[in-house]
Order: C-alpha cells, then sequence, then structure tokens
C-alpha cells in the first residue's frame, strides 16, 4: 500500500500517530549511521508534535555503550535492543529503511502490517504488503526525515542538523558518491558553521592506532578472485574489527577490483556486506533476503562461508 508523496505521508503519520498510544520506531538490523540517526531524528520531530505519545525506539543489533558514534549525540542511547511488550501493546510501528521481514529485528508475533508505516529509499524494497514510503532517488533516508521537518514546520536546532548531515555523510561515504544534485541543495540548508563537517567523518569513517594494527593483519586475510575482480574478507566470530566497513570503503579503490565481499560470522550466521561499482549488489542481496543500494548492500545468512562465495562469484 504505496504512499504516494510526502505530503501523503506527513498526512498519514498524523493521523495514525492522533490515534495510538505506543508507537514503536524500528531501524533495520546491522544498523548503519543513516538509519540510526535517521530513526533518532524523525523521534525529535514526533515528539515534538505529539508529546503526549509514548516513542519506543528500538534496533535488535544496536548496543550504545560499544558504539562511537555516541560522540556525535549521545542521545542514541535511548535506542534499546530488547522489548518486553506483547502485539497489543504497541498501536503502531515506524521502520526505517527495513526492506523486509527480517530487517526489522521483531519477533514475528509483533509484526502487524496493518499497523506498519515504512519510510525507505532502497530499490531492493520488498515489503509492499504494509503502508509504505519509497523515495528511490534520495541518496540517504535522512534526507526524506529533513524533507519531512520542513513539512512539519520543526525547528531544526544544531543538533538535528548534526544528525541529519551525519546519516548523508554515512550514506554517501563523505560526500564521496552523491549523483543527485537536490542532495547539494539540502546540504546548503543544514550548513552551519558550527558544525565540524571533518570530525563528524572521521568519526564514522575513522581509525585509531590500535585499529590501525589490525587493518595490517587484515589485509594478509584478504582473498582475491582477479578474472572476477573480487575481493573477499571474512571475519570469524573471533576475529572482531567494528571499522570494517570504513576499511571497505578504502578498499574500494583498489584499481583492479570491482566488487568487494565483507562476510562476518555472528551469533552463528554470517553477516555479509556488500560494495561495487559495475555490479548492482542490491540485486545479489536480495537474493540472501537482504537489501540496500546498487553500489552497497547487505544480507544475513545461515549458508557456509564458501557456498556463499561461489553464489557470489556466478553472480557477477
Amino acid at each position: 500500500m504505496k504512499i504516494k508523496n510526502l505530503s501523503q505521508l506527513a498526512k498519514f503519520l498524523d493521523s495514525k500517530i492522533k490515534e495510538s498510544k505506543n508507537i514503536l520506531i524500528v531501524s533495520h538490523t546491522n544498523p548503519d549511521p543513516d538509519c540510526l540517526f535517521s530513526q533518532l531524528s524523525l523521534y525529535y520531530i514526533l515528539k515534538y508534535r505529539y508529546p503526549n505519545k509514548n516513542f519506543i525506539l528500538f534496533n535488535k543489533d544496536y548496543n550504545y555503550q560499544k558504539d562511537n558514534l555516541k560522540i556525535i549525540n549521545n542521545d542514541l542511547r535511548l535506542i534499546v535492543n530488547s522489548l518486553s511488550c506483547r502485539k497489543d501493546d504497541i498501536d503502531l510501528i515506524i521502520g526505517i529503511e527495513i526492506t523486509n521481514e527480517e530487517r526489522f529485528g521483531l519477533i514475528k508475533d509483533l509484526i502487524d502490517y496493518n499497523k506498519i508505516i515504512i519510510i525507505d529509499h532502497h530499490n531492493s524494497f520488498s515489503l509492499k504488503s504494509c503502508y509504505y514510503y519509497l523515495e528511490a532517488n534520495s541518496e540517504s533516508c535522512s534526507i526524506i526525515i529533513f524533507k519531512l521537518a520542513n513539512y512539519f514546520n520543526f525547528k531544526k536546532d544544531l543538533k538535528f542538523k548534526i544528525n541529519i548531515l551525519s546519516g548523508i555523510i554515512g550514506d554517501t561515504v563523505g560526500f564521496r558518491y552523491i549523483i543527485n544534485r537536490k542532495t547539494f541543495l539540502i546540504l546548503s540548508q543544514i550548513f552551519d558553521e558550527k558544525i565540524k563537517v571533518f570530525f563528524l567523518i572521521k568519526q564514522i569513517f575513522g581509525f585509531n592506532f590500535f585499529e590501525l594494527k589490525k587493518i595490517t593483519k587484515l589485509i594478509d586475510q584478504i582473498k582475491i578472485y582477479k578474472k572476477k575482480k573480487l575481493l573477499v574478507i571474512f571475519l570469524s566470530k573471533n576475529n572482531k574489527f567494528k571499522k570494517i566497513n570504513s576499511f571497505l570503503e578504502y578498499l574500494r579503490l583498489i584499481k583492479e577490483i570491482e566488487v568487494i565481499v565483507l562476510l562476518k560470522e555472528k551469533r552463528g550466521k554470517i553477516y555479509g556486506s556488500l560494495r561495487s561499482e559495475r555490479v548492482d549488489v542490491s540485486q545479489i542481496a536480495q537474493k540472501f533476503n537482504g537489501g540496500g543500494h546498487k553500489n552497497s548492500a547487505g544480507f544475513v545468512s545461515n549458508l557456509p562461508v564458501k557456498k556463499i562465495i561461489n553464489f557470489i562469484l556466478k553472480e557477477i
């Protein structure tokens, strides 16, 4: 049930929230900066607009204590990673970048499509049995939330602007992959001399000395499939590296490589991250019930690592 435009989304949110008491705002599993800051920014807008409503921020995989992004905004502590409520306790669920059911991270008993509104910008979106607003030409979900703030005449303080800017930085890798002219226009509206842009980029993508040592060890674990111009990194459950996705962005600069695959072992499953300039990796991620952008996507699988790699080799 598609919501056609931003105006319709705003009016639909208004009507649904007015008749709700407990509203769950959920961001996708294995969260990235854009989905987290979009989630928090939407909360700011809605809590200001509806102060008497109970908003719950949820992400199954989020751990505030271990997250470097809390330096940017410590309100990220409001995002919880466990719920004790029942289906009847939740009146409305607003999903941020939830492309399929698995990306909710919710137990199936809580998922009621009549109570769900999804806000997304991924072409791989597949949850069309619920209410959804899809803006596929938007380069980050934070941009959609910013435009929603404009529609509601929400006063954008410095904290809100930093949230939105951090989300855009995260999804465009420090503005490297912006291809939409409108994104620059929105950036001009967000710009504030008090915002230290390079500080945000360093917090999202930077490394410390300890992490730099880990990178030297990771380089030895890289496997290259020359004919396919594919680079693969596998991290076992005992080999953890928080900034691995940042490292992937540097690997994208290798001239001979066109597709990069990161496979991480976590909680008995394999978490995959895909990057490419040539291949539409969102199409590959969808085969594993994942999703994302044309150039950057992710998935979770129960398959062995070798089978995942062989499947990807056939797809590219």
